[in-house]
């Protein structure tokens, strides 16, 4: 951002450079149902892709396994009512006891499991996963996340044309 100072004695100005910051980063595209549900979510993957963007590369994975925590955990709150469990539940549980207890798609359950796993290997000193890197990480948050919004949108469209006419 430059600031003018008008100069004295006419009408010239001079500019000074006050102060540079880093433009803002793309965002991801999130589906309308998953930020329905949750907000978040869409906050905390957003704000990892952001520190991405802007070469935080040591971070942004933690960021990452984080939005898909409250991705799951959202969706699962969300079906609480047909699952016979309760928010409080799900608050208190692993995110791998969540995918593993309230998860009953095996793709949707394959992909949760395997961002985990890789999410795990960006916050721990040792990582088991080593031919796999951030970008696989952000494949598997997508397929949750295209699984989740999938499902919502199919029960909405189940729900909303019931059993025909």
């Amino acid at each position: 951002m430059y600031e003018g100072v008008k100069q004295t004695g006419g009408g010239a100005r001079w500019y000074f450079l006050k102060s540079i910051r880093p433009g803002d980063p793309e965002p991801p595209e999130i589906p309308k149902n998953v930020a329905t549900i949750s907000p978040n979510f869409v906050k905390i993957y957003t704000q990892a892709s952001d520190a991405e963007q802007h070469g935080l590369s040591e971070i942004c994975g933690g960021g990452y396994r984080k939005a898909l925590e409250f991705l799951v955990k959202d969706f699962i709150i969300s079906q609480a009512e047909s699952l016979g469990i309760t928010g409080d539940q799900v608050k208190k549980a692993s995110l791998g006891q969540c995918i593993e207890n309230y998860i009953s798609d095996p793709l949707t359950k394959g992909v949760a499991e395997r961002a985990t796993w890789l999410g795990n290997d960006e916050t721990h000193y040792f990582r088991k996963w080593v031919d796999k890197d951030i970008n696989d990480l952000k494949n598997l948050i997508r397929l949750t996340m295209n699984a989740v919004d999938n499902h919502l949108l199919a029960h909405s469209y189940l729900a909303d044309m019931g059993e025909g006419k």
